[in-house]
């Protein structure tokens, strides 16, 4: 009998365990098996034998599962299939199947059922995602729903693909929007996850919201361990992502769960293409093409962050290669791509006839800037991200003095961020790049490059101006650099370590005479061992303190602002899905947000979760017709700025729009029960804990 045997057996029983131990225990069996399952049959299958550790692999796993229900969704959708609940079960048992399969072929491989000595660092790790894990469940313990705006079309598409089983193009019967161009592979794993594991919609939101951010401790780990060689870098990096810094943490209170998947995929990423260049074995491009079809279904704006970072690793790999070699991964990538696109073809079609080609035709709407491109200085400095960003500028200093390519990479890779954020920052680099070719061409005789050079120095502020895109936001940026500031720093820690372990510090004693003696003996430093400085020594305390610390600290990361739904809210949703039609129709309160409004209190959830309409609906409804645009912001017009006086165009907005119910909640919003005071009009049948449901009498 073999560990490995051995240790899918405890798991096995412990998923029997967790699965009869009611709702989550249920959830967890199926987002693990999920998360693990499709890639780990996908890695074993492609990659094989991969040139990393089982440390590593779990990353992997987690990538290629993403991507390929994605993929799976998009297919499946495309030929007309439903992916059930009975059917996805099926599909989750084959896995299961294959899995088993995989480990019983590899069984010769496998070490003998001796427990091998468990690594300090692995035993760090798993003790840092532990704690991760604890603080981000003590996060949401006073949430009923999740947070802010996203969260609400979230839920509206992941309803929608468990009702259909197929990719949410088509929001009917809810909004009238087809070929919707909102990336959507967060949305169908949660669905699959929901459908499997019978949890409710707003409670599989939350909890596998905060498993899959606590699970950004073991990817940024890997990321980190990977590229410098070093688990050390791998637990640093874990302890920032999870316990120290604000992002990922933060991301609850937005209900930001597609960029958080998002950047989840982009550490394996990484690692796949920083082997692929090292690798001219086929099946490593393969493993790209697949990650980057899934990302690209997952989120749009992550794969263009994806972007910017495979081709900084590609440039320092180039800088000492070949020619020959060179040229050879560039027909490699030009495959890669052209497969990519066929992966995704039915979702890059769509995306280029409704985003894409309207863009070309106005350009002007691909600008943004002003307000909304405007850098959040509190976002930016929230939590400990000053002190964490003097940390990764002090080792990305330490890393280019000691010729790091690793810090190189990093280095680049924000830069590359920041100019996608800043287009005009290219109008200031461009002219220095133009003036070192120009002298370049002048020194080596080579008069033909003076025309480029000439070129690149006419790039200059005074003469061209760059708008911003509006695809890439500073705040977007700002939101996700915990993944390289992470790396810096685990990377700059590993440096500081081996600085003391090459070095013993002593205690200098002298032995100093009496004040009636005339000698003065000078002892030269003693070496005591028990007062040597060791990083062995300092690292671990200093880590356990931090973690602690961190934990503490996190517990209470959600915004209040961007709560505005209570017990009493979900109590009244509930109601409202068993007492009133399926056709029932409902006023609620809006408030002004960004171009567009928002709901304010329970109200806004009633169509995702039981389907009514509201009179204010989830934001996707920009993705509709002009008109239908136009109809929704004239109406929330009159609820968000609603006044004593203006009764008469309420009531003449609840016979044109054929309003058959008010939802209102005390203390919230523009309109209250005083606006409805007419009891031959308005008659309230629930009243409980402050929310109040009007009748519309006809």
């Amino acid at each position: 009998m073999t560990l490995r045997f051995c240790l899918l057996v405890v798991i096995l029983c412990c998923a029997v365990i967790a699965w009869l131990a009611g709702p989550p225990g249920r959830l967890l069996v199926v987002l693990l098996f999920m998360l693990v399952g499709p890639g780990y049959v996908i890695e074993r299958w492609l990659l094989r034998t991969p040139p990393i550790t089982l440390w590593l692999r779990p990353t992997l796993w987690i990538g290629f599962s993403l991507s390929s229900v994605a993929l799976l969704y998009q297919w499946t959708t495309l030929l007309g299939l439903a992916l059930t609940t009975p059917l996805l079960a099926v599909l989750l048992v084959l896995c299961m199947l294959a899995m088993g399969w995989i480990i019983w072929r590899d069984r010769h491989d496998d070490q003998p059922v001796a427990v091998p000595p468990v690594p300090l660092t692995t035993v760090a790790l798993l003790g840092i995602l532990a704690l991760t894990l604890w603080t981000r469940f003590v996060q949401i313990s006073d949430l009923v729903l999740p947070a802010w705006v996203d969260s609400v079309h979230h839920a509206l598409l992941i309803r929608i693909v468990a009702e259909t089983g197929q990719a949410p193009y088509s929001l009917r019967p809810y909004l009238p929007v087809d070929n919707l161009p909102y990336h959507w592979g967060y949305h169908v794993f949660t669905a699959a996850v929901m459908q499997l594991s019978g949890v409710t919609l707003p409670q599989v939101m939350l909890w596998q919201g905060q498993i899959l951010n606590a699970l950004h401790t073991l990817t940024c780990a890997a990321l980190a361990t990977y590229l410098w060689r070093r688990p050390l870098a791998g637990v640093v990096a874990a302890l920032i992502v999870g316990l120290i810094s604000i992002m990922p943490a933060y991301y609850v209170s937005w209900g930001r769960y597609t960029q958080l998947m998002g950047l989840l995929l982009l550490p394996a990423l990484a690692i796949i293409w920083h082997i692929a260049l090292r690798n001219a074995t086929w099946r490593w491009w393969i493993a790209v093409a697949l990650l980057l079809a899934g990302l690209s279904i997952i989120h749009f704006r992550v794969i263009v962050f994806a972007g910017g970072l495979l081709a900084v690793l590609a440039l320092v790999w180039a800088i000492d290669q070949p020619w020959q070699r060179i040229r050879a991964r560039l027909g490699q990538v030009t495959v890669t791509a052209l497969l990519t696109g066929l992966l995704a073809a039915p979702w890059l079609a769509l995306l280029v006839a409704r985003t894409l080609l309207p863009a070309v035709e106005q350009l002007q709407s691909l600008a943004g800037g002003g307000s909304y491109n405007a850098v959040n200085l509190g976002l930016l400095w929230a939590g400990q991200n000053r002190s964490l960003i003097a940390l990764a500028l002090a080792g990305a200093a330490w890393g280019l003095v000691r010729r790091s390519r690793v810090m190189a990479e990093q280095i680049g890779w924000v830069g590359t961020l920041t100019v996608l954020a800043n287009p005009w920052l290219v109008s200031y680099l461009l002219p220095a790049v133009g003036v070192m070719l120009a002298l370049w061409a002048v020194q080596q005789r080579r008069l033909i490059l003076l025309v480029p050079g000439i070129a690149l120095m006419a790039l200059n502020p005074a003469l061209v101006r760059l708008p911003y895109l509006w695809l890439i936001t500073n705040d977007a940026v700002v939101i996700s650099l915990f993944i390289p500031i992470s790396v810096m720093i685990g990377g700059g820690v590993c440096l500081l370590a081996d600085w003391l372990q090459q070095r013993q510090f002593r205690l200098p004693v002298a032995l100093r005479p009496t004040a009636s003696s005339a000698l003065r003996i000078q002892a030269p430093p003693l070496r005591l061992r028990w007062l040597t400085l060791r990083a062995d020594y300092l690292l671990p305390p200093l880590l356990i303190g931090l973690a602690l610390w961190g934990t503490w600290n996190l517990r209470n990361v959600i915004n209040p602002a961007t709560v505005f739904t209570t017990p009493a809210d979900v109590q009244a949703i509930d109601w409202i899905a068993d007492h009133t039609p399926a056709d029932a129709r409902f006023l609620i309160n809006a408030a002004p947000w960004l171009s567009i409004n928002r709901g304010v209190d329970g109200g806004w959830w009633l169509m995702p979760l039981t389907g009514r309409w509201t009179s204010t609906p989830p934001v996707l409804y920009i993705y509709s017709s002009a008109e239908y645009i136009q109809r929704v912001d004239t109406l929330n017009q009159i609820t968000s700025n609603f006044q004593i006086g203006h009764e008469q165009i309420l009531e003449e907005l609840i016979e044109q729009e054929q309003i058959t119910h008010v939802y209102l909640h005390s203390g919230v919003g523009t309109m209250s029960t005083t606006n409805f005071a007419d009891d031959t009009r308005f008659m309230p049948i629930y009243e409980r804990n402050g929310v109040v449901i009007l009748a519309v009498l006809r």
